[in-house]
């Protein structure tokens, strides 16, 4: 069952542009409470109902003890990043209560450039592309869709090693499934219109 048909499951709920109230029935009870992946998918549900421009790609959740049965109302703050990727801080409380914390992060609905629509990347460490991060440095997975025959997915880094200006610099290196390196690339971009310091 995907997220986005959760709260069709509970006829008690009322969702707004701010929040989302659900009185989540008894026999949802698992251990010390409602279930937990529950909690967190109706908070991802609330989040991709306020911003239908984009898609839901993780939550990370962290719970604390549910009180008893009240309804769950649940608050998400202003989206935090740039126009591809953005996350969103979600609360979960009841009686006024934070039973659960949520960052859902979310990207645009369609590819940023054509060719990313061929390209599988899995982000597995820096920051995210377009996202004002203070480390200019990104690392993922990355393999062309569909797999060629045989082609594993490769490791890729980039750096940004220099910027002014008009002109940027970037490294990028790529490894393959045994850690071999099998390329190396610098690429000079020049930037429409400069850098804008604010």
């Amino acid at each position: 069952m995907s997220a986005a048909s959760l709260l069709a499951l509970f006829a008690e709920h009322r969702l707004t542009d701010k929040d989302l109230t659900v009185t989540v029935p008894q026999d949802w009870t698992s251990w010390q409470g409602k279930h937990g992946g529950l909690i967190a998918g109706l908070a991802v549900d609330a989040v991709a109902a306020a911003h239908p421009d984009a898609v839901v790609k993780s939550v990370t959740a962290h719970f604390s003890r549910q009180l008893a049965d009240s309804p769950f109302v649940f608050r998400w703050a202003a989206p935090r990043g740039g126009r591809v990727v953005r996350t969103i801080d979600v609360t979960a409380s009841q009686d006024e209560t934070a039973v659960m914390t949520a960052t859902v992060t979310m990207t645009a609905d369609r590819a940023f450039l054509p060719v990313g629509g061929h390209l599988d990347i899995r982000p597995c460490g820096g920051c995210f592309p377009l996202t004002a991060a203070t480390e200019p440095w990104m690392l993922a997975w990355l393999s062309v869709i569909p797999e060629a025959p045989g082609a594993a997915p490769v490791l890729g880094s980039q750096r940004n090693s220099s910027t002014a200006g008009k002109w940027s610099v970037d490294d990028a290196s790529l490894w393959d499934s045994a850690g071999r390196l099998i390329a190396q690339a610098r690429q000079l971009r020049r930037i429409i219109g400069g850098i804008t310091r604010q």
